[in-house]
C-alpha cells in the first residue's frame, strides 16, 4: 500500500512540474514582451524628443499592448498560485494516509508462543543452561510435535529462528521472548486467505483409492480476523454408490496442542493401510490465514 501512495504522489508532482514548467514558459513570453514594450516606449520618447509627429493611434496602440500584458501577469500568477494550492492540497492528503498506514495495529503472533524452559546448572542444554548466560543456538522439540531451531535468551527462543510443524509447514521469524514479532518466511503460506469463522482446505484422494474423493482439513475461528485457529479436524470422504461418506482422520483441540489421531475402525469402504494413507495427508496449515 505505502509504495502506491508513493508512486501516487510521484505522479502529482510531476505533473505539478509539468505544469510549472509549462506556465514558466509562458510567464518568459510574457516578459519579452515587456521588453519589446520597454524598448516601444523608448523609441516612442525618443520620438517626443526629436519632435517627431506622433499619432493618437500609436498611443493607443502602445497602452493597449500594455494592458494585454498586465492582464496575461495578472492570469499566469492566478494560475501559478492555484495549482500551488493544490499541489500542497495533495501532499497534505498523501501524509495522513501513510501516517495512517504506519500507525496501523502490527500483526498478533501469540498463537505461536513456545513454552519457557527453567534454568538447570547441570544441564548442558543451550536452552536451560547456557541461554541464562549467554546467547545460544539450540533445536527443541516440544510435545505437541513442533520443532524450534534457533537462538535462545533466558530460556526462551529469542532472535532468528525457524518453527517446523507436524506435516512439514515451516515458519521462520524473529523471535522475543518466546514469541514471533517478525514473520520473514512461511514456507509457501504468505498468501493471505479471506475466510469466515471456518475455513477448508482439501487434498485430493484418488491416487489412494479411485473411489476416494478428497482428504478435507477444517479450521475454526473465534473471528475472522484471527491469525491463529482455535481447533482443527480432518477427515476424508469416500463415495458409496451416489453416496458421500464421511470417516475422521485427526484433530487438534487447539492450536497449540499435540495432534489426536483417530483409531482405525473396520469398515467395508477403506482398509487400516488407506486409512493410514489418508491420515498422513492432514498437512495442517499454520500460517498465512490473515
Amino acid at each position: 500500500m505505502l509504495s502506491l501512495l508513493l508512486a501516487w504522489a510521484t505522479s502529482i508532482i510531476i505533473n505539478a512540474l509539468k505544469e510549472e514548467t509549462a506556465a514558466f514558459g509562458k510567464l518568459e513570453v510574457i516578459e519579452n514582451r515587456v521588453i519589446q514594450s520597454d524598448k516601444n516606449l523608448k523609441e516612442l520618447s525618443n520620438s517626443i524628443n526629436e519632435t517627431q509627429y506622433i499619432t493618437p493611434s500609436d498611443l493607443k496602440n502602445y497602452f493597449n499592448n500594455q494592458e494585454n500584458i498586465l492582464s496575461d501577469i495578472t492570469a499566469q500568477t492566478s494560475n501559478l498560485f492555484s495549482e500551488l494550492d493544490e499541489l500542497k492540497r495533495e501532499l497534505t492528503k498523501f501524509q495522513k494516509e501513510t501516517t495512517s498506514q504506519s500507525s496501523e495495529t502490527p500483526p498478533n503472533y501469540s498463537g505461536y508462543s513456545l513454552q519457557k524452559f527453567t534454568e538447570n546448572v547441570t544441564s548442558t542444554r543451550c536452552y536451560e543452561n547456557q541461554s541464562y548466560k549467554t546467547r545460544c543456538k539450540d533445536t527443541v522439540e516440544f510435545s505437541n510435535g513442533w520443532l524450534y531451531s534457533g537462538t535462545w535468551v533466558n530460556g526462551q527462543p529469542d532472535g532468528n529462528g525457524k518453527l517446523t510443524f507436524p506435516g512439514g509447514a515451516t515458519m521462520e521469524a524473529n523471535w522475543k521472548a518466546g514469541v514471533p514479532v517478525e514473520v520473514t518466511t512461511n514456507d509457501q503460506e504468505d498468501q493471505k486467505i479471506l475466510k469466515s469463522i471456518t475455513y477448508f482446505q482439501n487434498f485430493p484422494a484418488g491416487r489412494i483409492n479411485s473411489k476416494f474423493s478428497s482428504v478435507w482439513i477444517g479450521y475454526n475461528f473465534n473471528s475472522g480476523t484471527d491469525e491463529t485457529w482455535e481447533s482443527a479436524y480432518c477427515y476424508i470422504t469416500i463415495m458409496r454408490g451416489n453416496e458421500e461418506v464421511k470417516i475422521d482422520l485427526s484433530s487438534y483441540r487447539s492450536f497449540s496442542g499435540s495432534r489426536i489421531n483417530d483409531t482405525y475402525k473396520y469398515s467395508n469402504l477403506i482398509t487400516s493401510s488407506e486409512f493410514r494413507k489418508a491420515q498422513d495427508l492432514c498437512k495442517y496449515k499454520r500460517s498465512g490465514f490473515n
